[in-house]
This record gives C-alpha cells, structure tokens and sequence, in this order.
C-alpha cells in the first residue's frame, strides 16, 4: 500500500498539467543558442560598429521609443523562430556598469514588455554578475534567465575598465520569456 502511495504522490504532478488546460505547466525553454548571438554581437565588434559608434547596448538594439533586437542574419534568426514556435515570446534586459539596466529590449511584437519589476531583473543580474554563473527566475507566467556578459578581449577592457581581464564580467544579460496566451 506505501508502494502504491509513492507512485500516485509522483504522478499527480503529470495528473495536473494534463487536468489544468488553462495554466499548463511549461517547461523552461533553453535559450543557450539566443544567448550565443547575443554574446557575439557584445564581444565582436565590426568596425561598422566602431564607425557609427554602435557600443555596447547600441548593437543590440537601436536607441528609440520601443527598442526592438533585429536579427542581422539567419544565424541570429534561427534561435528566435525556434524559441517563437515552442511558443515563447522573449525580451532581454542588459544591466550595465553602476547596474544600469537598459531595456527591455523586445524580440518581436509579442515579446513581453512588462511583468518583471526592474528591481527583480537587476537583482538577478546582479547575481549572475557577482557568481559568474547563469540564475534562473520566475514570476507567474514570466522566465528569467540571467548570464553574464564576459570582457571578450583588450577593446572591451580598454573602454569599459582596464583591470579586468578576459572572462572578467562586464555585465549582464537577462532573458525576460512568456509562454504565448499566458498572462
């Protein structure tokens, strides 16, 4: 009888997803292939980059009323259909030196915009920072999932401060996703 007990106590959670139609329960989407187009484009500049003096944030997403990531080629494009058609919308926050927190910079239209209190994205990219490690997050409906940025190379330290070194963090990106029809 203590067997059978076991069993249905580990199941009843599948029981809930299939019962519960209206609040599912996702699974965190992996975001490792958004995250490397997102880290390229920090740690590689191009001189058109330097030229019209796209740094930083800038080269993510251009400054304006609503900032909106436009991938540049079907390597950065790929990840973002992938993620849209597992049914996640994703918008990104960048926390900068003197935690300053730009964004949310949107993916798509549909990405989320609101949800997430700063304080909730800075703190933990405060902590991806500090541990120079990825830190996941919820809220209701909402992921996170912060990583840091790493000093990639002599021009990033040269700007930003040159003692850090390669690997060093610079700052960090927060992933803000929401599965499609949640609120």
């Amino acid at each position: 009888m203590k067997h059978a007990a076991f069993v249905l106590a580990a199941l009843l959670p599948l029981l809930r997803i299939a019962v519960d139609e209206d609040r599912p329960l996702a699974p965190a989407p992996r975001i490792d292939d958004l995250d490397r187009v997102i880290q390229k484009r920090f740690g590689n500049p191009t001189e058109e980059d330097i030229h019209q003096g796209r740094l930083g944030v800038s080269r993510l997403a251009r400054s304006a009323p609503r900032r909106i990531f436009i991938p540049a080629s079907d390597e950065e494009r790929a990840p973002l259909a992938r993620l849209r058609e597992e049914g996640w919308s994703v918008a990104l926050y960048i926390l900068g030196s003197g935690d300053r927190l730009y964004g949310p910079i949107r993916t798509s239209q549909e990405a989320p915009s609101e949800g997430v209190e700063a304080s909730e994205v800075t703190s933990l990219g405060k902590r991806s920072i500090v541990e120079r490690s990825v830190f996941l997050g919820a809220k209701g409906a909402v992921r996170m999932e912060a990583r840091p940025i790493p000093v990639s190379g002599n021009s990033c330290s040269a700007c930003h401060d040159p003692n850090l070194k390669e690997g060093d963090p610079l700052g960090a990106v927060v992933y803000v996703l929401r599965r499609a029809g949640s609120s």
